[in-house]
């Protein structure tokens, strides 16, 4: 029998369960159907803008799947062992593999979000512009099925990766057996005639060229029908099987029903708007000094994929020129200015002679009139922000170094010198010729002989040293109350998404907050709506 003929024998006695019933929602689920409503009432140019969006946001995560498997491909010590079959892994391997399997899972979800949202194509939907709704439908699913293919093709080799997988982690949401779980995702002939029904809409139901997607994922199809050839169809039965016998049956992804489709609404509705209030960010400001660490999670934000944990996002306040000769005003100062060969003794006259182009660049005031005060690594680059906007997110919280104010002004010194580095998307802290966000934090306070800085502990992603901003959590964490303690808590502003606002919340909260999962702000009022 040939593979094609097998889907499609599948996709007919399926399709009618397939389709529309899939995305429906339960009827006594309160979210159910927000999501469909909301995107047939877009208009056209709204659809178009929507969808051009999330098909440059499959492409991120596409490309951030195959870094994750191009990974393990390279790791042949952890990843290739064929012939140690159940030997239990160190605790380094197990952390190393728990890695990446948060990292695989992250770009997953993503997808999946995008993938619920553009479901209502599925339905008796009369618009001539619906085709890009359905592209973004089949390549989320393409990615997503493609890769975790990918995925299982190499953790099945040795039953010692299910052990280190199926370990509950705080960070991703999930339970026991989510390894399991994820291979009944997968491994199943549900799934593969869902992926059969999209191919056979794409060449039926679609004509022309108007839904047919382009490169890469037609690479994706095509090595998903390569997984189906001979023993393909062999391990999805087997493993269906298997686990149905370990009573793993329920949904892989840990969202409550309704709540991926109330996700997708609420990255329309807030596409220009944050939880923290204008209002909240005035009361504020008067508080932040030179030198001051901001951590920030925005949802729907391409930087939120990648790097595990509910906090994605850093940032370094430097302030204006004003606040800086205020605050760095000391003898001291001056002596330590003329060290690094400013005669004047002046810090602004330092930065302005050793950065002349960066600091040109921050005297500049922007349109919409705030005086620049932040230094930050973004998608285009590491640039100068004002806190009205680095700071209009959805949760907030600062930490303030404890430093002397010659150790933060080396900080904001270092921090100048990496002004219009472009951004590093691999994540790699080995090479400074890119920055991610975090990195400017590490590097602006990393020790030397002369300067005690912050010690920050760095990990390893996919084979690369990085510091995820949750990492700076858990670390104060972990020295609050200690002799190690590095910096003090400013304030700390918790997104609600439920409530539509962000309130002012607690050191305790703030600790506990690196253990969410991303979604959390999906589900920590889910029961008060």
């Amino acid at each position: 029998m040939k593979m094609k003929s097998f889907f499609q024998k599948i996709t007919l006695l399926l399709l009618p369960v397939l389709l529309i019933p899939a995305m429906s929602g339960s009827p006594t689920d309160p979210d159910a159907g927000r999501t469909l409503n909301s995107l047939s009432k877009l208009s056209a140019e709204e659809l178009d803008q929507k969808i051009k969006s999330d098909q440059l946001y499959i492409l991120h995560c596409r490309s951030g799947l195959k870094r994750v498997i191009d990974y393990m491909n390279s790791e042949k010590g952890i990843f290739s062992r064929h012939k140690n079959k159940g030997m239990p892994f160190t605790r380094e391997e197990g952390e190393i593999i728990q890695n990446t399997w948060k990292s695989m899972l992250d770009y997953l979800m993503a997808l999946e979000s995008v993938r619920i949202y553009h479901g209502e194509y599925l339905k008796s939907w009369d618009r001539e512009d619906k085709y890009g709704s359905f592209n973004c439908y089949y390549s989320s699913f393409a990615a997503q099925y493609r890769y975790a293919l990918e995925f299982l093709k190499i953790t099945e080799n040795d039953p010692a990766f299910a052990t280190v997988l199926n370990e509950t982690s705080p960070e991703t949401g999930l339970g026991e057996n989510s390894y399991s779980n994820f291979k009944f995702r997968y491994l199943n002939a549900l799934t593969a005639a869902h992926f059969a029904a999209m191919e056979f809409q794409m060449q039926v139901y679609i004509t022309g060229d108007k839904a047919k997607p382009e490169e890469p994922f037609h690479s994706d199809a095509k090595r998903i029908w390569e997984f189906g050839k001979g023993k393909g169809i062999t391990m999805t039965a087997a493993n269906a099987v298997s686990i149905l016998k370990e009573n793993t049956t329920s949904f892989f992804f840990p969202v409550q029903s309704g709540v991926a489709e109330w996700m997708g609404d609420t990255k329309i509705k807030r596409l220009k708007s944050s939880l923290i209030s204008d209002k909240q960010l005035n009361s504020i400001i008067d508080q932040m000094e030179p030198g001051d660490i901001l951590l920030e999670r925005r949802e729907w934000y391409l930087s939120n994929i990648g790097l595990p944990g509910y906090w994605p996002h850093a940032a370094l306040y430097i302030g204006t020129a004003e606040e800086r000769k205020n605050y760095f005003n000391s003898p001291e100062m001056e002596d330590w200015v003329r060290l690094q060969g400013e005669n004047t003794g002046d810090f602004e006259e330092l930065l302005k002679n050793k950065f002349p182009s960066a600091y040109k660049e921050f005297s500049t005031i922007p349109e919409e009139g705030h005086p620049y005060r932040i230094i930050e690594a973004m998608s285009e680059g590491v640039v100068f922000t004002t806190f009205e906007h680095s700071a209009s997110c959805d949760s907030l919280a600062v930490l303030r170094p404890r430093l002397s104010n010659i150790e933060k002004a080396r900080a904001v010194l270092r921090a100048f010198s990496y002004h219009n580095k472009p951004y590093d998307f691999n994540f790699d802290f080995n090479t400074e010729s890119s920055i991610v966000c975090t990195e400017i934090v590490f590097r602006s306070y990393e020790p030397t002989r002369e300067y005690k800085g912050m010690n920050f502990k760095l990990k390893k992603m996919l084979g690369r040293p990085v510091l995820p901003a949750n990492d700076i959590v858990k670390q104060f964490t972990d020295e609050y109350k200690t002799p190690e303690q590095k910096s003090d808590l400013v304030f700390f502003l918790d997104g609600h998404e439920f409530k539509d606002r962000a309130e002012f919340s607690s050191a305790r909260e703030f600790m506990k907050s690196c253990k969410r999962p991303k979604w959390h702000i999906f589900v920590q009022d889910i029961g008060n709506k």
